[in-house]
């Protein structure tokens, strides 16, 4: 940020698809997305980059990127944090107790609304136990 305050004007070019016009909306006067301006989609974007052998090798797993411990990716990217990555899964539960064993209330100690770390794991536990029955 400070480096962009140093050289004044300057444009930031934002990776928005064409089938994102939501995100596009919100744009800053400098910013622009050449995705969207010449109307590429999110499914055009990944085989150009899936046919030059650049698509990143997370997207196997995980429909969009960011940081793997994110509340934001939802219930669903911590099953896939938990099955395909289980030394950061590792990582998350000893954030998770330390989280725990700080916070002065219980809502400071979750990952996501309703659940700490260790609960994520107790419930994924139970569901791999369930999935293993039928």
């Amino acid at each position: 940020m400070r480096y962009k305050r140093k050289i004044g004007d300057h444009i930031d070019y934002i990776g928005i698809c064409y089938d994102e016009p939501e995100r596009y909306n919100r744009l800053k006067d400098n910013e622009r997305s050449l995705l969207y301006e010449l109307k590429i989609t999110q499914e055009q974007s990944r085989q150009m980059v899936e046919e030059r052998g650049l698509l990143n090798p997370i997207y196997k797993y995980f429909d969009r990127q960011g940081c793997w411990l994110c509340p934001q990716q939802g219930i669903g990217g911590f099953r896939k944090l938990r099955k395909h990555f289980p030394d950061l899964w590792d990582k998350l539960m000893f954030y998770g107790e330390e989280a725990e064993s700080h916070a002065t209330i219980r809502r400071f100690a979750q990952i996501i609304p309703g659940y700490t770390v260790a609960e994520l794991d107790k419930r994924f536990a139970l569901e791999d136990r369930q999935l293993t029955l039928f």
